[in-house]
This record gives structure tokens, sequence and C-alpha cells, in this order.
């Protein structure tokens, strides 16, 4: 839990609290993951399943991560989880690898909330905090809202037991 967490209102601490939980949980009952990946969570890893067939026809290569196929595309825009799947850029820091991983775990917890109430919160949050990272204004610090900051922390975890 990173110093972020004490601005997050009471929702986003209990928001945050449950991903990460149900994440420790999931990580150690892999089968129960893909359960609830294409169950519950079918909805993004359907869509996530259509990307990768097209990425696949266009002969890019996924790299396995933690289960989780990731592609690598094109220059500078970050990542964007798909179900068991992600995408992100070329040029990123493995932060992003990270950040993508624990965003798949969200949405094994959260299932058809997951694209309302984290999918595209991000992806509109993260045109946001570009346009005004580049216009010079000042952000707060990515993490500071609970989806971006337990997806963070989730993917760090993983990555620090394995």
């Amino acid at each position: 839990m990173k110093e972020y967490y004490d601005g997050y209102s009471k929702a986003g601490k209990w928001m945050y609290d449950l991903c990460m939980n149900g994440a420790k949980f999931l990580h150690k009952q892999k089968w129960l993951y893909y359960i609830l990946m294409f169950t519950w969570g079918f909805t993004t890893s359907f869509i996530g399943l259509l990307t990768t067939l097209c990425l696949l026809i266009s002969g890019q290569k996924p790299y396995a991560m933690h289960g989780i196929w990731k592609f690598e595309v094109v220059e500078s825009w970050g990542g964007a989880s798909l179900g068991c799947m992600f995408i992100r850029d070329t040029t990123s820091a493995d932060s992003v690898d990270r950040h993508e991983v624990g965003h798949t775990y969200q949405n094994c917890i959260l299932g058809p909330l997951f694209p309302f109430i984290v999918a595209i919160p991000s992806a509109i949050r993260w045109h946001i905090y570009n346009h005004k990272k580049k216009k010079g204004e000042y952000v707060k610090p990515y993490d500071s809202i609970w989806f971006e900051g337990s997806a963070t922390d989730i993917g760090d975890e993983l990555f620090l037991e394995n």
C-alpha cells in the first residue's frame, strides 16, 4: 500500500482493499482466476480474445506473462488490458506491464462492472492526465485514484513474488 492510499475516499479504500485481497487470493488459486476470467469477466475477455485473434492474424507475436498474453504494438501510448491479455506500446517501461497485469485481476474481481468502473474511467483519466502533463499543468500522481493504485500494487506484488 502506497502513500496515496490515505488520500482515497472511504469507498475508494474499500474498492482498493477488495481488489488487492481478491487478487492475492486469485493468484494463489490460478484455476479460479481463469474460471472467473471467462465467466464473470467474460465481456472484457471476449473483446480481448477478438483483439488477440486480430493481432495474431496481423503477425503480432504474444509474450506470456503470469499466464496472461501480452502484445507490444507501436510507440508511446501506454497500455490497455482486455481480459486475459493486454496490449502495450513498444517504448513503455516494465512498470506498464505490471500495471496492466493488475487490471486483469480487477477484471476477474469486478466482472461486468469492470468496463464501467475501471476500464472506461481509466482510459479517460489517462488522456486527461497526459494532456495536462504536456501543457505543463500540475497533475496528481497517476495512482492517486483507487483503480489505478490497486492495479499498480497488484502487479508489483505479483512480480515481487515470482
